[in-house]
């Protein structure tokens, strides 16, 4: 049991060290762009390292930071255009025949077409599946 938990303590000790030399020194410039997604591309033999227990002596990455694993970089689309004064459909149903209703539907449905975004929407009898 004990060369398992040494084992396991190693590994930890290693991805701290990962984390703390690989993120540290960027730290600062990360949050001065407000960066909050780091990307992953690990090669091979690496792909099951669990990004979730990263640590740097304090927190986890992922409690500072989304992260998220990629195959490659180059299957990332980079020309990404921001989509302005676009149109919404919000459809909900919040009253059912034999099933409790869902009061919040209509809250959401506005909260998606008129403050989120601008569009239309429709509720229950309005709309069909």
């Amino acid at each position: 049991m004990e060369e398992k938990y040494n084992f396991i303590l190693s590994i930890y000790i290693s991805l701290l060290k990962h984390h703390y030399l690989k993120y540290y020194p960027i730290e600062s410039e990360l949050e001065k762009q407000k960066i909050d997604t780091i990307l992953f591309c690990l090669r091979p033999g690496l792909h099951s390292l669990p990004l979730s227990s990263l640590h740097d002596g304090e927190k986890f990455l992922i409690e500072k930071y989304s992260v998220t694993l990629i195959p490659a970089f180059n299957m990332i689309k980079t020309d990404y255009n921001q989509r302005k004064n676009l149109q919404v459909l919000g459809m909900g149903a919040s009253e059912f025949i034999g099933h409790q209703s869902l009061p919040a539907v209509p809250t959401e449905l506005k909260q998606i077409t008129q403050k989120s975004w601008q569009g239309k929407s429709f509720i229950n009898q309005d709309f069909t599946i």
